[in-house]
């Protein structure tokens, strides 16, 4: 019993809080001009907010494709790179997982991008996403009509970081969980069209 109570004692220790600055950097995304929309020569694809759907998920089908002279190469997205929305009234976070070359994010999404041996990427987007993160985020915003948060603001924000095992844990539970939510859904659809087939065919009186 003291060596359980040691042990988690221990694991108690290893659980780290960073502000998010700390563990990656934060830029914002490319400054889009109205010249380099209206050309379409170079492959060079653009993410926007509209791009990241209500799964957090990025639609690589589609993007817009521009033409941008002298594009310095620190603006490309790279594996494991983080959208985050900065405005509006949901902060969308989305990961990047293998992109295609030659592809930028367009303002006012914020590019994260991890650079701490402590942080499994998948795991701090989950973290984000998270609806307690999403309210302590939310205390950021600044606006009227056009709500918006900085990447200053959002450089402070606190991470919790238990060891990278327990990190992955969350994201394999995680995933389970999305898994049978998908499950239900696709029983309840189906449950649904076997009793509109029902109820019409009562209504026909092909069944009395």
């Amino acid at each position: 019993m003291n060596k359980q109570k040691k042990d988690e004692e221990n694991e108690s220790k290893s659980y780290e809080s960073k502000r998010l600055k700390e563990i990656a950097t934060i830029k914002t995304g490319y400054p889009l001009k109205s010249q380099e929309k209206a050309n379409s020569q170079r492959e060079i694809k653009v993410i926007y907010m509209s791009d990241i759907d209500e799964n957090n998920v990025i639609n690589w089908h589609n993007l817009e494709t521009v033409e941008i002279n002298n594009l310095d190469n620190r603006h490309l997205l790279k594996h494991n790179d983080i959208l985050f929305c900065s405005r509006g009234v949901t902060n969308k976070v989305a990961m990047v997982s293998n992109p295609p070359d030659g592809v930028i994010s367009a303002t006012p999404l914020t590019v994260i991008r991890p650079h701490s041996t402590l942080v499994n990427p998948a795991y701090l987007t989950w973290y984000l996403n998270h609806p307690r993160t999403q309210y302590e985020i939310s205390r950021f915003a600044k606006g009227t009509s056009l709500l918006m948060i900085s990447k200053e603001d959002l450089g402070k924000l606190n991470i919790t970081l238990p060891p990278l095992s327990k990190q992955q844990l969350i994201l394999e539970i995680q995933e389970l969980n999305l898994k049978e939510q998908q499950i239900i859904q696709d029983m309840a659809h189906k449950k649904q069209k076997l009793t509109d087939k029902l109820l019409w065919k009562i209504a026909q009186g092909e069944i009395n």
